[in-house]
């Protein structure tokens, strides 16, 4: 069975909609009025392909697809102060593969309080309910000959799991901020707590369960408006509950993962004009693990975003990151880098187009320094029926590299989507 952990890239996407039944009421589009609250609906339905399902190119699966994304929010202002309360669902059904059907669940909690001029606070929480999909993580690749059978042939390792693996996921932040917001500066205190819990098939998945808190201190100076010199000491503390106990074959979970990482970073935001916004840190970092038997490690460590629009209807994105992270069941730390640019621009007569791309690099540092890598490629365009309805195809292309050529990839998915809900093309 191969262990490599394969990279690969996933966006699932909350939409915030607009209304025209609330317009002549001088709410915001998209605002559906529900008593004291204002309530944002979701609705998206897509058919797509997928030739290659499992992530194999050696034994492709294809099917037909059918996803059904629903939910919506429910939010209420008082003066300065925001709630929301939102959820979420979205069900996948593979026409030529019912035993990767499921449905993911994502129920979450936003407020913003305004306590004085110099105090604020933004909370969000969420509980989440999702999975791997086969083919993934330790199912990717091939099983070796199936000698029962057919001897010389191999089989996809992923008939080995019945069903995809499935957990539960525990969110909560804090973001403080102490100062005028027209100071010459700010002090702020980032508080997050993460939980992941699996399911099901706890023979194997027993180690993976981890528990994430996360504490950074940070000075915001204030350059200009809304444009701040930031320098911030991210710590991060996780503790791995069940590694030792765990069976993988090979003990690669026999000695602790736990580990701390410490990220000393400076860095600039800014929101100056409606041309360009963005952020951009960098800095070193450290990691140590609990275990003498893993190796600790330092290095440079980077992120960013940036967005800018050189017409009010063409908008720019671009995305950066260089960090540490362990991997699944492996016992050593994986350097991940990760790069993206989109180009969303809207044409005469409804037209929307959006073109993006993506590099991942995963590096794992204690494992003769393998490389994988991922490419992705997309291309959207849709056409605006109502202001409450879009209709629109993509095609998305990928290409996985595996370091030792085991779980190499590449997958093509065309799709077909609906949006039904207010000013739907304005996610």
């Amino acid at each position: 069975m191969n262990l490599k952990n394969k990279t690969f890239l996933a966006l699932l996407g909350l939409v915030q909609t607009a209304n025209l039944w609330a317009m002549d009421k001088g709410m915001s589009p998209g605002m559906l009025p529900v008593g004291p609250f204002d309530f944002i609906p979701l609705l998206r339905v897509s058919e797509s392909h997928n030739d290659n399902i499992f992530y194999n190119n050696q034994n492709r699966k294809a099917s037909l697809i059918t996803q059904i994304q629903g939910g919506g929010e429910l939010a209420l202002r008082r003066k300065l102060d925001r709630y929301a309360l939102r959820y979420a669902f979205l069900s996948s059904q593979y026409h030529n593969s019912p035993a990767d059907n499921y449905v993911d669940h994502n129920l979450g909690a936003t407020a913003h309080f305004d306590f004085t001029r110099r105090n604020r606070l933004d909370f969000s929480s969420s509980l989440i309910y999702s999975h791997l999909r086969r083919g993934t993580i330790f199912f990717q690749g091939d099983n070796g000959d199936n000698i029962d059978t057919q001897p010389g042939i191999t089989q996809p390792t992923v008939v080995l799991l019945n069903e995809p693996d499935q957990y539960h996921q525990y969110n909560a932040n804090i973001d403080y901020r102490y100062g005028r917001t027209d100071a010459p500066g700010n002090l702020g205190l980032e508080l997050g707590w993460n939980q992941t819990i699996y399911d099901n098939h706890p023979e194997r998945t027993a180690g993976w369960d981890y528990t994430e808190f996360d504490i950074t201190p940070g000075f915001y100076w204030r350059l200009r408006p809304k444009t701040y010199l930031t320098t911030q000491i991210q710590n991060t503390f996780v503790h791995f509950p069940n590694s030792s106990n765990s069976q993988l074959e090979d003990n690669f979970l026999d000695s602790s993962e736990d580990y701390t990482l410490r990220r000393y970073l400076m860095g600039v935001t800014w929101d100056q004009s409606a041309k360009t916004k963005g952020s951009l840190r960098a800095g070193y970092y450290q990691q140590e693990f609990s275990s003498a038997g893993q190796q600790s490690s330092s290095g440079l460590t980077w992120d960013g975003q940036v967005q800018w629009l050189p017409l009010t209807y063409s908008i720019l994105s671009f995305n950066l990151s260089n960090n540490i992270r362990p991997s699944i069941g492996r016992g050593t730390s994986s350097q991940v880098q990760v790069y993206n640019a989109s180009w969303r621009h809207d044409w005469p007569n409804r037209v929307a187009t959006e073109l993006s791309g993506a590099y991942q690099e995963v590096q794992f540092q204690n494992a003769g320094r393998n490389v994988n890598s991922g490419i992705t490629f997309k291309f959207d365009v849709k056409y605006r029926m109502r202001s409450w309805l879009d209709i629109g195809v993509n095609y998305l292309r990928s290409d996985y590299q595996n370091a030792n050529n085991f779980s190499d990839s590449t997958q093509n998915i065309f799709m077909l989507y609906v949006n039904a809900t207010p000013r739907a093309g304005d996610n």
